[in-house]
């Protein structure tokens, strides 16, 4: 059987866990900030439709079997949207799941043997590996099994949960770095040195909002000692990386912070300290690529589509006799019933026949040459894009603004658009094979705007005053081992004029293409001016045509533009969030707390009616303020305890378990003076009403609490802390 990662022993506990999260949630228990802090952990990311929520799964290295894409589909149509995606990172996310099928979802991904967990938040995420690993005739060999092995190691170590932010990790097969590495915060190229396997190792890459290549860490690691690096730089990043900003804290703004040297010298400390403790060897599965009889009679499928067909997407396996395909996916997208269909189909061929790409396609393999007609009529009869070039089949454009909080514009939407634009046009298509076309719905990258040939990502245009969608023209990204390089920003282009842009584009790269193969060299040789020229002529007729609705209306939409519905995403949901929500409590409590009791109305003449029923008000608002000023004591009291104990990796559930450890690891350890121990003791025993009469005291600790956040550092240390470091 095909093992992909091992799921950790303590999953199910992590499993009940979420569960109360989700049900303390539902009952109005649980803050919706900290409940987020705990779906966006577990791979749930909520949508822009209220009530309904997107689902993250971990495949590592874009392995998948059959029956796990099968179950995938079956949980998709249960519960969700009825497809599934394929993301960018060789993931698979189902939609449109409703909240009270989240639990479902996710621990019924557990009997298929995958995991949403560590799907977002601060964690280590999807591990990916060159898709065609194991199959292509030019790899130095195969990196998938690394990716497996490197994957179950890491979602079995609790520190892999609550890091500064995301650490994105990829394999490359050779110097063509296909999955990536060196845009990766850690990256592996495949390299053998004097006979032995190794790895080229890559640091500080990443794509977003400020995307960089990464640095060169080793030249030559055996390949032994890929969990140690790997191990290594978690620990370094735990310790040194900035949890204060988390539009700061990737590993490339450490490095930036740091300096190369010290970055380096910490990240080998580190290193030392791994191999010192001589952990176990990653146990690699055994990913063969072996043919299987189907035990069904090979097909026929003459025709031109069938040899057009095989011309784009099929090519032969290092393994004499086996083939692999790609199946281009619209969008990333393939219904639950295909998915299904073409599940069955592989089944007949063995477990190790699929893979998800860094395009949103699913590649297959280990297909007998003698059977390429039975796949030919087995994927024509799927919707997706198989009757395309593969400069559309490869196309990425991410969800944008139909899902994405974060979203500015519709690139699903446009690379529609752009489909229809080029399906119509005479253009030779199949001579720009390789070509990437990404969009983005803003700056963020999700759709890889930053490694494209030519890319886009979403802004705010204005004409005569009004918002309109418009995109960021990028271009010539080259992705190698030896000197990767971004795409540049060149111009920008309103959102409706995009498809003709790009057809004209391809058009005058096609001219030219006999002397200039390579987009690069075409963008090094007037390109670049190329396409600052025809986005002035695009822009040039705006104003012209300020009255014509269309432009301000995006693609996919008949509604008109607007970021009314915006807000912020939660890919970095969790420490900050959670210490936030309690912060704010304090501030709130602290201005109560001080402000003083009920209001005296002095003396009055208890005989008159008048009297008797103000005094009657009276009493009445004094109950009100008392449980009021009860109520904020308690309030004070729990956030003060509660708000910083997640610095100390410490999640506590019940009330008498926070007093306890904050008792532990701030009074006891010197960072909050013992004067205020009594009031902790009093408040783990539930005696708020004794707290009555000291409300100023425990304003006085809420704001002791307050000004040791403010002091804390990146690295989550106080000066107490620091101060007896320096002294060690």
């Amino acid at each position: 059987m095909l093992t992909s990662y091992t799921i950790p022993e303590n999953y199910p506990e992590e499993l009940a866990s979420f569960s109360q999260a989700l049900e303390d949630f539902k009952e109005k228990r649980l803050d919706p900030v900290l409940f987020k802090a705990h779906r966006v952990g577990f791979g749930v990311y909520e949508q822009r439709t209220d009530n309904t929520f997107m689902v993250r799964i971990r495949t590592a290295g874009g392995v998948i079997t059959p029956r796990q894409m099968a179950g995938v589909a079956r949980l998709s149509q249960q519960y969700g949207a009825p497809h599934i995606h394929v993301t960018t990172r060789f993931e698979v996310q189902l939609h449109d799941v409703a909240f009270d099928h989240i639990y479902p979802v996710v621990s019924g991904l557990t009997k298929l043997g995958l995991s949403s967990r560590g799907g977002g938040g601060n964690t280590i995420r999807n591990i990916t590996a060159s898709v065609t690993s194991g199959v292509d005739p030019d790899e130095v060999f195969d990196v998938a099994p690394y990716a497996i092995a490197l994957t179950t190691r890491m979602i079995a170590e609790p520190d892999s949960y609550n890091l500064p932010r995301k650490v994105k990790i990829a394999f490359s097969n050779s110097e063509k770095d296909t999955a990536f590495a060196t845009l990766a915060d850690l990256g592996f190229i495949a390299v053998i040195q004097d006979g032995k396997k190794g790895f080229r190792v890559f640091v500080a890459g990443g794509m977003g909002a400020k995307s960089r290549v990464a640095k060169l860490l080793h030249d030559f690691i055996p390949e032994d000692r890929v969990y140690h690096a790997t191990r290594a730089i978690k620990q370094m990043f735990d310790k040194h990386g900035n949890r204060r900003n988390k539009f700061q804290n990737r590993l490339r703004f450490l490095w930036d912070q740091l300096g190369g040297e010290l970055f380096q010298q910490y990240y080998l400390e580190e290193l030392e300290a791994v191999v010192a403790q001589n952990p176990p060897p990653l146990v690699l599965p055994p990913l063969e690529n072996t043919g299987r009889d189907p035990g069904t009679a090979p097909q026929t499928a003459p025709g031109d589509g069938f040899d057009r067909w095989r011309t784009r997407y099929v090519s032969p396996q290092k393994q004499e006799g086996l083939v692999a395909a790609v199946v281009p996916l619209a969008l990333g997208d393939i219904s639950s019933q295909d998915a299904l269909a073409l599940a069955e189909f592989l089944e007949l061929y063995g477990e190790n026949t699929l893979r998800f790409s860094k395009e949103q396609n699913i590649h297959i393999r280990n297909i007998p040459q003698t059977h390429l007609g039975n796949l030919f009529n087995a994927v024509r009869g799927l919707s997706t894009h198989s009757d395309r070039p593969p400069v559309v089949g490869n196309m990425i454009a991410c969800t944008g603004a139909a899902t994405c909080k974060l979203g500015i514009c519709l690139p699903r939407g446009l690379a529609s658009a752009i489909d229809r634009r080029l399906a119509d046009s005479p253009l030779a298509l199949d001579e720009v094979n390789g070509f990437r076309l990404n969009i983005s719905g803003c700056p963020n990258s999700c759709g890889q705007h930053n490694a494209a040939d030519l890319g886009f990502f979403g802004k705010v245009s204005r004409v005569d005053g009004r918002m309109m969608p418009a995109y960021n023209i990028m271009a010539g990204a080259v992705i190698d081992g030896q000197g990767a390089q971004l795409a540049q920003k060149l111009e920008e282009v309103a959102a409706k004029d995009v498809p003709d842009f790009v057809h004209d584009v391809l058009a005058d790269w096609l001219i030219r293409k006999s002397a200039l193969p390579t987009f690069s060299g075409y963008l090094k040789n007037g390109g670049r001016e190329t396409i600052r020229e025809l986005a002035a002529r695009y822009n040039g007729k705006l104003l012209s045509l300020a009255q014509n609705p269309a432009y301000f209306t995006d693609w996919g939409t008949d509604q008109p533009f607007s970021l009314a519905e915006r807000g912020m995403g939660e890919c970095s949901a969790g420490l900050f969030d959670m210490i936030d929500v309690d912060s704010k409590t304090l501030k709130e409590q602290i201005r109560l707390l001080r402000a003083g009791g009920p209001a005296d109305s002095g003396p009055a003449d208890s005989g008159s009616a008048n009297t008797r029923v103000a005094d009657g008000l009276a009493t009445l608002k004094g109950v009100v303020d008392g449980l009021t000023t009860l109520q904020g004591v308690a309030a004070a009291m729990r956030a003060s305890a509660r708000m910083l104990l997640i610095t100390r990796g410490l999640e506590p559930v019940t009330d008498k378990e926070i007093y306890r450890l904050f008792r532990q690891h701030f009074i006891e350890a010197g960072l909050v003076p013992q004067h205020f121990a009594g009031l902790v003791d009093l408040a783990g025993e539930g005696r708020f009403e004794e707290l009555m009469p000291q409300k100023e005291v425990v304003a006085d600790l809420a704001q002791w609490m307050l000004n040791l956040y403010k002091e804390m550092d990146q690295s989550l240390r106080f000066p107490a802390e620091k101060l007896a470091a320096n002294h060690a």
